[in-house]
């Protein structure tokens, strides 16, 4: 029944076998004992052994519900430890069975219908293990084979199971990427399903976790209510790790933006508690985020990180670091305008990441380097990063990986002026992209060939190709591109001439990105505006606002390129005296003030 190798423990509990008979095996060498204690059989000797045991049905099926037993159990034992003070402990003893004995127990549960123990018994634990630990992307083909088995029997027979399994599916596909279809629209079948059936009550925990989800997609299905009832629930009941977890997604207004900072802190304090100190590093850094979207002073914003690093080397557990998220804080440094720290923090994590052999998060550190070096380095780091993240996400056979570098490649080769090869890049995504719907990798796609439209001075393409952005990016309700799409299309509207159309885009746009306040967002969809005002002959404040995209920290490499060329356009035949001086007016101009004046401002209108 084991598959690899097994504790004395269990061997002697799912076989019946004595310590004797144990040993007396491993003295003849048809066991082996391992370094760390345990016994292994060898892999041709098991299969000998479960085809001889399978020539007796009744046996053979005794023995696999004794060993799925044992390991539901075990499994359910780990996560009252990841709940807890013995996090560590339970996180290796997960880790030690997880691909082998417990894959080979919850298999059997699904073959077997036996519902109420897979959800009672290893749900929990499996979602703890795919959060801490990055197991989602393995997760997700165990929670839709299970999900697939109740599809084909179903007919209503366990809307329950359905609902957990589906709901677990979904949150390791967003995690991994790993999306079967679109999850939008499974999403809204799924909670159409669980008001049909009144599953609010029974789905427990995992409604918290299924509002999680149309959190996350920024969904507005008017769930509060149900949610605070869920919320109720969990109180009466006194599942503090739940409660606090269940805090934590309510108190996410955004997807990674905007938090409910008194939620926060309660989650907090109920983690610390339970000494549940994984979750507690994730609160840290939402209270870092939310400080730097706030603008807070930089020391407080990194305090809240360096809280998160700390209690990570208090573990002294390799597998517990890996829940920093490195690329938020080195995000930190780079828009105060401290890239090389950025940079430096984001190679630390890549050499955490290799030396305990986390290649996923190896790709999505590289990934991270990539895209902050186009941004802010040079062409040629990103390019050197993002091919190395090529060839591991192909050896890990991650196609989500492999379709965004790929995607990422064709940007660094646009940029440089190659469009051959960007749309070479391009063209390869997208079929990746069409094998795993991902309508926000064809929304980027549009967007990198509207920019090549720019470039080329094809401004009428452009348009087009930012409309398709916007209805890819709209369909998945991602805000930050959703904002980002509105930029594009004022961009191109400005160029064309029409200022009108570009003022009413550029209102859409700082409009979603309240929602999502970077200024390296603002000062990109800012370009339009001075476009605008050099067709209004307006050029002096077209070049203070070239002047101030031109000089801000939070401008990409690309962002600045383009504002100089509108701010050489805009001087062009005008006294190098003045243009000077409306540069230095420029340079000291505050973003927010600016921003604040254009939303207060009704489209169309001439600039003061």
């Amino acid at each position: 029944m084991f598959i690899g190798s097994f504790s004395r423990e269990a061997a002697q509990k799912i076989s019946g076998a004595s310590l004797k008979t144990l040993l007396g095996l491993a003295n003849k060498s048809w066991l082996q004992h391992t370094e760390d204690g345990r016994f292994q059989l060898h892999e041709l000797m098991r299969q000998y052994g479960e085809e001889r045991l399978r020539e007796d049905e009744a046996a053979w099926r005794e023995a696999k519900n004794s060993h799925a037993d044992f390991f539901a159990d075990y499994v359910a034992e780990q996560a009252i430890k990841l709940t807890g003070s013995e996090q560590p402990a339970g996180l290796g003893a997960m880790e030690l069975e997880f691909e082998s004995n417990i894959k080979s127990a919850f298999d059997w549960l699904v073959a077997e219908g036996r519902w109420s123990d897979l959800i009672e018994r290893m749900t929990l634990g499996l979602f703890q293990m795919g959060a801490v630990a990055w197991r989602a992307d393995e997760l997700v083909f165990w929670y839709r084979e299970a999900r697939l088995a109740l599809v084909s029997e179903m007919e209503r027979k366990e809307p329950l199971a359905f609902a957990i399994l589906s709901t677990l599916e979904i949150i390791s596909e967003e995690a991994s990427g790993l999306r079967e279809t679109d999850t939008v629209e499974r999403f809204n079948t799924l909670w159409q399903n669980v008001i049909e059936d009144s599953l609010d009550e029974p789905m427990g925990f995992w409604l918290s976790v299924l509002i999680g989800i149309a959190k996350f997609r920024n969904l507005d299905l008017h769930f509060d209510e149900r949610f605070e009832q869920g919320i109720t629930r969990l109180r009466k009941k006194n599942l503090q790790w739940e409660l606090a977890y269940s805090l934590g997604i309510q108190a996410n207004w955004w997807h990674v933006h905007g938090y409910n900072e008194d939620k926060l802190y309660e989650a907090l304090e109920i983690f610390k508690g339970v000494g549940a100190v994984s979750e507690q590093i994730g609160i840290y850094q939402r209270l870092g985020r939310q400080a730097f979207f706030q603008k807070r002073p930089p020391d407080e914003i990194i305090g809240f990180y360096q809280q998160a690093r700390k209690l990570a080397e208090r573990l002294g557990n390799d597998l517990f670091d890996s829940s920093i998220n490195w690329q938020e804080l080195a995000d930190v440094f780079i828009q105060r305008g401290e890239i090389e720290r950025g940079f430096e923090l984001l190679q630390e994590a890549q050499q955490f990441a290799e030396k305990n052999g986390n290649i996923h998060l190896l790709v999505n550190y590289l990934n991270w380097e990539s895209l902050n070096a186009v941004r802010y380095s040079t062409l040629e780091h990103a390019r050197e990063v993002r091919l190395r993240s090529l060839e591991l996400g192909r050896k890990l056979n991650n196609p989500t990986d492999i379709s965004w570098s790929l995607l990422e490649l064709g940007e660094i080769y646009r940029i440089s002026g190659d469009f051959t090869k960007a749309r070479d890049s391009y063209d390869q995504a997208h079929l990746i992209f069409e094998k795993i719907k991902a309508p926000l990798g064809f929304g980027y796609i549009q967007r990198g060939l509207g920019d090549i439209a720019i470039q080329e001075g094809k401004y009428s393409d452009a348009l087009d190709h930012y409309k398709e952005f916007l209805h890819y990016v709209s369909e998945v309700n991602h805000l930050w591109s959703v904002g980002q799409a509105h930029g594009k299309l004022a961009f191109a509207h400005a160029h064309l001439g029409d200022v009108s159309a570009s003022r009413l885009e550029l209102q859409k746009s700082l409009s979603d990105l309240q929602s999502w306040p970077e200024d390296q967002l603002y000062v990109l969809v800012l370009l339009a505006e001075p476009v605008c005002l050099i067709h209004e002959n307006n050029h002096e404040q077209a070049i203070e606002l070239a002047a101030l995209i031109v000089s801000h920290r939070a401008s990409w490499n690309e962002t600045k390129q383009l504002a100089q060329a509108i701010l050489e356009k805009a001087s062009d035949g005008m006294p190098e005296k003045v243009v000077k001086a409306a540069v230095k007016r420029g340079e000291a101009l505050e973003l927010e003030e600016v921003i604040t004046v254009l939303m207060e401002r009704s489209t169309g209108e001439p600039s003061d």
